[in-house]
C-alpha cells in the first residue's frame, strides 16, 4: 500500500505541516476508487507539471495519495485535485435540500452534540455551508420548535449565526447582532491577522466568533494550513471549532476500500494524531465527541 517517494514527486510537501517526509499510496484499482464525475474530466484539465514529465498517464505507478510521516495526515496527489471550476460544478451535484426531511434530520443529528458547547447570545459561523445554509437554517428558524431531535430546542435558537461558502455565499452579510461592530464589515486589503483570505472572499477584520462549524469541510482543504489558520484567527479566546469529518482507517490496508476518499473533492484526511498535532502547534484543546465529531478549543 505505502511505498517510498520517487521522482517526479519528491518536491511535494504536506499541505498541513509542509513536511516532505512522506510515503506514497498507490491504489490497486484507482478508477474503481474514485467517483464517476472525476473520470468524465479530460485528463488535460487535471495535468500539472508533474504529469508533463511523464510519458503517459500511468495510474498504476503514479501515487494517488501521500501519507505524511510528520503529522500523520493523508492527502491527495496534487495532480488528482480538481480545478476550482470543476470542483464548484461537482458540489452542484450534491442532492441537499432544505425541503428534504431526511437531509434536515441528518444535519440535525450531526450538529446536536455540539450544541452543549454553545451559550446563549454567542456568535457563530458556518464555514463552508454549501448552497443551503443548512446549519443557520436549523439554528435560527422555527424548525427546531417542532423537531424532537433537539432537546430544549428553544434554548438553542440562535440568531447570531451566519454562513460562508467560497462558491455559494462568498460575502458575509451584515446584521450579526449587537455584539458585532458592523463597521468592521467593510472590504479591506488582505491581512494576515483576523482575516479570512480564502479565494473569492471579501476581507474583514475585528470580527471574531465564539464558535465555527466545519461540517464535512476540512476534507476539502487544498491549502490546509492556510485554511486552518484563517479559521483560528476568526475564533475568540475560548472559542470552539466544531469539526465533522471522517478520520482515515488506522489499518491502511483498509484505505483501498474506504468510501470517504472516493469523492474527488475530498483531498485531505486527518487521523487522531493529526488533530493532536494541530492542537499542540496552535495551543488548542482537543476534544473527541465521537468517531467523526471533534472540537478544537482556542486557549
Amino acid at each position: 500500500m505505502t511505498e517510498k517517494i520517487t521522482e517526479p514527486f519528491l518536491d511535494i510537501s504536506c499541505p498541513l505541516c509542509l513536511s516532505k517526509k512522506q510515503d506514497s499510496i498507490i491504489l490497486k484499482n484507482f478508477k474503481r476508487s474514485i467517483d464517476s464525475y472525476f473520470l468524465k474530466i479530460e485528463t488535460s484539465k487535471i495535468r500539472s507539471n508533474y504529469l508533463k514529465s511523464l510519458n503517459y498517464f500511468d495510474l498504476k505507478s503514479t501515487p494517488h495519495f501521500f501519507k505524511c510521516l510528520n503529522c500523520n495526515s493523508i492527502y491527495r496527489n496534487p495532480i488528482f485535485i480538481l480545478p476550482e471550476s470543476e470542483e464548484h460544478t461537482r458540489y452542484g451535484t450534491h442532492n441537499n435540500s432544505l425541503l428534504d426531511p431526511k437531509y434536515l434530520q441528518y444535519l440535525g443529528d450531526s450538529i446536536k452534540p455540539f450544541l452543549n458547547f454553545i451559550m446563549p447570545n454567542q456568535s457563530g459561523l458556518d464555514f463552508g455551508c454549501g448552497p443551503t445554509k443548512g446549519i443557520e437554517h436549523l439554528l435560527s428558524t422555527d424548525v427546531l420548535d417542532n423537531d424532537t431531535t433537539f432537546k430544549d430546542s428553544k434554548e438553542f435558537k440562535i440568531n447570531n449565526i451566519r454562513s460562508y461558502d467560497k462558491y455559494f455565499f462568498p460575502e458575509l452579510k451584515l446584521g450579526l447582532g449587537s455584539n458585532f461592530n458592523l463597521s468592521a464589515y467593510k472590504p479591506l486589503i488582505p491581512s494576515k491577522t483576523n482575516a479570512i483570505h480564502n479565494s473569492n472572499c471579501l476581507f474583514f477584520k475585528s470580527v471574531e466568533f465564539d464558535y465555527i462549524f466545519c461540517h464535512e469541510v476540512v476534507e476539502h482543504f487544498v491549502k490546509t494550513i492556510n485554511e486552518f489558520e484563517n479559521l483560528f484567527s476568526f475564533l475568540k479566546t475560548g472559542g470552539h471549532l466544531f469539526i465533522r469529518t471522517e478520520t482515515y482507517p488506522e489499518d491502511l490496508n483498509q484505505f483501498e476500500d474506504w468510501y470517504y476518499k472516493n469523492d474527488s473533492t475530498h483531498v485531505f484526511f486527518l487521523s487522531i494524531s493529526t488533530f493532536k498535532f494541530i492542537a499542540k502547534k496552535y495551543n488548542f484543546e482537543f476534544l473527541i465527541l465521537d468517531k467523526n465529531k471533534f472540537i478544537l478549543k482556542r486557549n
